[in-house]
Formats: structure tokens, C-alpha cells, sequence
């Protein structure tokens, strides 16, 4: 339908946007402000031709062209399909000057009206140029009031942060909130218990979502109570599992008391080990799930698997040297091959990877046969560690990681001295908050400098801990070195024995 000139009824539509997801489901926002709008339309004997709503939508982070259901409230003005467009006040349309003049702009070349239903909102005037001035005066105050809400929000969440308490947001799963606490779930807490004990177990994070959701993994069948009931952490949340959450479950320091805060409000900033200026890290006040120290374990098992380097051949081949043999003429990887002649006997050999390709010059190094050049290798390798003087190598290896032990031991105890220390500071400041007169003239001025002490040597507490905990890791870090330190040191002085001794696979490989 396209409006016609001739009509004397006027045709309007309505605007309607929410910033969050609590504004859009509190039930108030939205039929507010589409019942001011219809209350236009009928003291105006008008027809309201649609109503737009953009729901948890914020103005000053959304790009305009990312405004899907306002840039189709404006193609249809454009088409003439209404004439009137009402929106609550002006901050509902636009929080960017640009974005206000490019809308303006828009609704004047579709000879729409702009009308505002919220009372005492001034209505728009951009029939004179003093108009027009003073709506971009309007929009600019509308972008200055949005940033300092911003800055004030920001400011908020830092303190809170800092203070070791939620920043906002949807919880993770098996948490609620009550009476301003954050508690676990305990039906929750179970399930949560079984995927760390998979992970812990070896199992990947795929299996476990498979796990989970009732279906076959290796070695341990389906789940005997079927599927586990995933429980919604925000209304739109899906209920099925994926690797996601499986992930946060896992990796959250949340889950371990921690609390962390990007002061950028950048999400890829929290990496839960680092420690960052751009990061608040604190202990939070939430119900702990886990130890600190089965979160490093976990953390561990992820570590380690990130940083894994897969061995060249697995023995899923007969080629002992497989992926690990370059060769000394061109540089190029040595490939395997195997021939089998017209008599059924099998011939395996090494090969450098430049020979009869078109991609280099044929390289004039040798075709080795495998047993040949394996037998060599092993035999040179067996050598070589024979003359190993495995005591003096244990011995290094050992003083250095004593002298590391030390460093770390020392440096912990000087973190808990420094925490006694500012505990028994925050104490002291504590009698004297408690012994203040309030008659005292000075009573304000000495309270106000003691809760900022107070406050100083908290997040000197707060700091300290964080240094602690990172020292422990380092702690258990180095316990695992050195754990496999020795057994490298154990494999190495029996290495020529196991060569003799290998499974079938690697004798015939030998």
C-alpha cells in the first residue's frame, strides 16, 4: 500500500527500542511506550499502519547499518507507507549525533514526521534552520549523557570487581542468585563433578558433550541415567550441551572463588593465569565449586594439550624414522616407500621427497633401505647414550631444580609474611575505626582517612593472594618437571635394554 495524498486520515507507525534484555522482559517498557503512541493515534483519528519493536538493542554500541528492524521502519517511511513515525523520546532513535542526522535525514526525504509521546519532550522543528540546530544540539547531549552512563557503569563494575563481587551478567551454570548471593545449584554441582572427573579422566571435551547428551563414548558406553538436564543460565539459553559450555564449566576461574574483569570490557583479555593490568583479579564472594588446586589440574591437562607436539609416527607404521629424516643434499623430508616385486617379496626403503618431482631438481643423494638405515640409527643412538655419565646428568639436573624449589619456597614465604603482615595492619585500622568518638571534631576526617587505608591495605591483601596463587602454580609446575625429569632420566638409562625388549612392532622395525 502506498499512502495517497488525497487521504484525509493521517497513517502512523511506532517505534519501539529496549537496551537490555531486562528492560525488554520486565513487561513495563515496551507496552508503555506502544500505549503512549496509540493514545496519539486516536486523539488524532489516525491509523496506525505498524508497530516496530527492537528489542535489547543498545543505540551507542549498535551500528546503524546492524539496526535491522529500525532500517526496515525507514525503507517503508520511504515507500509511503506511513507518514508519521512516533518513538518514545529521542534517545530511543539514535545516541549518536551522526547516526540522529543520518535518520532525520532520512525521514525529511520521505516526508515523514518525527513525533515524540513521552511528556515534556520537546517536539522536533526542522522547518527553519534554528530547528534543525537545535536537534543536533539535543543529539549531542544524548551522546554525552550515554557515555558518562557508560563511564559511570564501568566505574561501578570495577569497584565491584575489585571487591571480589559479581560484575553483572548471566551466571554460569549451576549458580543462582539469592537474596544477593551467588549460590550453587546442588543437582548442578553433581553434573559438574562429572565432567571434571571425564576431563581428569582423559576424556575430550567432544566426548564428554557426547557423554552428556546420552550418547556412546569409548570404554564407557552412554550415560546410565540417560541425557543430564542442562539448566537455562538466561531466558533465550539453549538446553542442549556443546563444547562451550562444557568449556566454561572446565576453564572458568569463576567455578575456583575467582573473579576476573577487563577493565576494556574486552572478554578475550581474561586469561584466568596471566596476570594483566588491563584484568581485575580477585577472590570473589561467590560459593566455591572447586579447589584452586583442581583447577590447576584441569588447567594443567588443557595446557598440555595445546601445547602437545604429536609424535612424528604414533607406530602406525613399520617405519621406524617416519616424518623425522631430512636429507643432507637439499634439505627435503625423506618419504617411505614400499615396492612389491613379481615375486611377492616386499621392499621397503627411504627416500628423499625431491626425487622424481617436478616440483625440484632430482635430487643425487642415496635410496636407503629401511632395515639398513634403521639398524644404523639405533645402533649410533645406542652409542651415544652409552657414554652418557647419567650421574653427573642426574646430578646437574637435580641441583637445578632444587635451586628453583628454593627460589620459589622463599619467595612464598615472603608473600605470607607480607599477608600476615597487612592482616594484622587491616586489624589494627579496624580497632580504630571501632574506638572513633563521634563527638570527637575530628571524628569524619579520621574515619574517612581510615576507610581509605583500610580500603588500601585490602587491595594490597587482594594483590598479594593473586601473587600467591600464581607462585603455587609455579610450585606444582615444578613438581611435575621434576617428576618428569626422572623419568626421562629412567628411560634414557634403559633405552639400549628396551630397544632388545620392545613390543613385536618395534623388533621388526629393528
Amino acid at each position: 500500500m502506498t499512502l495517497s495524498k488525497s487521504k484525509e486520515q493521517d497513517v502512523y507507525a511506532i517505534y519501539i527500542r529496549v537496551s537490555s534484555d531486562k528492560q525488554a522482559d520486565s513487561g513495563d517498557s515496551i507496552p508503555m511506550q506502544e500505549n503512549l503512541g496509540v493514545g496519539i493515534i486516536e486523539k488524532n483519528n489516525g491509523i496506525l499502519f505498524k508497530v516496530y519493536i527492537e528489542p535489547a538493542v543498545s543505540a551507542s554500541k549498535t551500528k546503524l547499518k546492524d539496526r535491522t528492524i529500525l532500517l526496515e521502519c525507514l525503507g517503508d517511511a520511504k515507500a509511503g507507507l506511513f507518514n508519521k513515525l512516533i518513538v518514545y523520546r529521542r534517545d530511543r532513535i539514535a545516541r549518536k549525533i551522526e547516526d540522529s542526522l543520518a535518520i532525520r535525514s532520512a525521514l525529511e526525504q520521505a516526508n515523514c514526521e518525527l513525533i515524540y509521546s513521552a511528556t515534556g519532550e520537546m517536539q522536533s522543528s526542522n522547518n527553519d534552520p534554528y530547528g534543525k540546530m537545535m536537534e543536533n544540539i539535543r543529539a549531542s547531549l544524548d551522546e554525552i549523557e550515554s557515555a558518562q552512563i557508560s563511564m559511570r557503569v564501568s566505574d561501578v563494575m570495577r569497584d565491584k570487581a575489585k571487591r571480589g563481587e559479581n560484575s553483572g551478567g548471566n551466571l554460569p551454570f549451576g549458580y543462582y542468585r539469592k537474596d544477593e548471593q551467588i549460590l550453587l545449584i546442588p543437582e548442578d554441582v553433581e553434573i559438574i563433578k562429572e565432567i571434571e572427573e571425564l576431563y581428569l579422566g582423559g576424556y575430550g571435551i567432544h566426548s564428554i558433550v557426547k557423554w552428556l547428551s546420552g550418547e556412546k563414548i569409548s570404554n564407557l558406553g552412554a550415560r546410565a541415567q540417560g541425557a543430564a538436564f542442562r539448566r537455562k543460565q538466561y531466558k533465550r539459553s539453549s538446553e542442549k550441551w556443546t563444547n562451550d559450555v562444557v568449556k566454561t564449566i572446565l576453564y572458568n576461574p569463576f567455578y575456583s572463588g575467582m573473579v576476573l574483569y577487563s577493565t576494556e570490557g574486552d572478554r578475550r583479555l581474561l586469561k584466568p593465569d596471566d596476570v594483566d593490568e588491563k584484568v581485575i583479579r580477585a577472590i570473589g564472594t561467590q560459593e566455591v565449586c572447586r579447589t584452586s588446586k583442581r583447577q590447576q589440574e584441569i588447567n594443567r591437562i588443557r595446557d598440555n594439550k595445546k601445547n602437545s607436539v604429536r609424535s612424528p609416527r604414533f607406530y602406525t607404521t613399520s617405519f621406524l624414522l617416519s616424518g623425522i629424516i631430512y636429507c643432507a643434499e637439499c634439505g627435503n623430508k625423506y618419504n617411505t616407500r614400499n615396492t612389491t616385486k613379481g615375486n611377492g617379496a616386499q621392499y621397503l626403503y627411504y627416500v628423499c621427497s625431491s626425487k622424481h618431482s617436478h616440483k625440484y631438481e632430482n635430487c643425487s643423494s642415496s635410496i636407503f633401505k629401511k632395515e639398513i638405515l634403521e639398524e644404523y640409527v639405533l645402533q649410533k643412538i645406542k652409542e651415544d647414550i652409552s657414554d652418557i655419565d647419567y650421574s653427573n646428568l642426574t646430578n646437574r639436573i637435580q641441583n637445578g631444580l632444587i635451586e628453583s624449589d628454593n627460589v620459589l619456597v622463599n619467595e612464598l614465604k615472603e608473600i605470607e609474611k607480607k599477608i600476615s603482615r597487612y592482616n594484622k595492619d587491616y586489624t589494627s585500622i579496624r580497632r580504630l575505626l571501632l574506638d572513633l568518638d563521634e563527638e570527637d571534631n575530628n571524628y569524619t576526617l579520621l574515619r574517612d582517612n581510615y576507610q581509605e587505608d583500610q580500603a588500601e591495605i585490602l587491595k594490597k591483601i587482594n594483590e598479594t593472594k593473586i601473587r600467591k596463587s600464581i607462585a603455587e602454580d609455579k610450585m606444582l609446575m615444578q613438581s611435575q618437571k621434576k617428576d618428569a625429569t626422572e623419568s626421562m632420566i629412567d628411560n634414557f638409562k634403559e633405552f639400549s635394554t628396551m630397544i632388545d625388549t620392545a613390543p613385536f612392532y618395534l623388533k621388526n622395525a629393528c
